[in-house]
Parts: C-alpha cells; sequence; structure tokens
C-alpha cells in the first residue's frame, strides 16, 4: 500500500521489476530495473541526470494514482460491478437456494465485455 503514497507524492520512482512492484508500476510511471546492483545504480544515475524524466515520471504516477487507485476510482469500479451483478440478478431470475448469484460464466463474460477486472 506504501506504493500508492510514493506515486501520490508526485517524486521519480525507481523499483525493481518484480511483479509485487509491475502490479501498479510500469515504464510510463516509473523506472523498473532488475534486481542486479550494477543495473539500479545506472539506473538512478540516469534519473539524477534527466530532470524531465524525473518530471514526467512523477507527473504520470500521480495521474495513475488519481485514476486508478483513488478511493473515487474504487468507488466508480465497484459501481460498475453492482451494475453488472443486478443485470445479471435480472436475467436470471435472483439468487438460487444455495446462493448463488446469476450464472457465473455470463457474469464473468460481462465483466469482460465491461473492462472491469
Amino acid at each position: 500500500m506504501k506504493i500508492y503514497s510514493y506515486m501520490f507524492s508526485g517524486k521519480p520512482i525507481l523499483a525493481t521489476r518484480m511483479t509485487t512492484h509491475t502490479q501498479v508500476l510500469n515504464d510510463s510511471n516509473a523506472v523498473l530495473t532488475d534486481p542486479i546492483p550494477e543495473q539500479f545504480a545506472n539506473a538512478l544515475c540516469g534519473l539524477l541526470a534527466d530532470a524531465g524524466k524525473r518530471e514526467a515520471l512523477g507527473s504520470r504516477a500521480i495521474q495513475d494514482v488519481e485514476e486508478k487507485y483513488s478511493f473515487n476510482a474504487y468507488k466508480i469500479k465497484l459501481a460498475r460491478i453492482y451494475a453488472v451483478i443486478s443485470q445479471d440478478l435480472r436475467i436470471s431470475g435472483g439468487c438460487s437456494t444455495k446462493g448463488n448469484v446469476g450464472e457465473s460464466s455470463r457474469t464473468k463474460q460481462v465483466y469482460q465485455d465491461r473492462g472491469i477486472s
């Protein structure tokens, strides 16, 4: 969760290219490098030498965190999910006695069609 605070700070982020980082960070909002000391050091030197890149990365990180990971973005995504579930309940006739909601394969397809992951 710290990564969102780092992104919102607008400072350039240098991180290792590991799944725990690349779930949120990418090459447009951070400098990512393999976890090899020499590569990390070279990337740091590159950032220190390029003020424009630092500014661009920081700005993009703020934009990404506001658009994708903010509380408002969460509320919008949650509202979409509820709308899909509600639609699926109407189509399928509601919940079964086992508590299953609609047809899960159809619900998954609607999620994919609407870009909800």
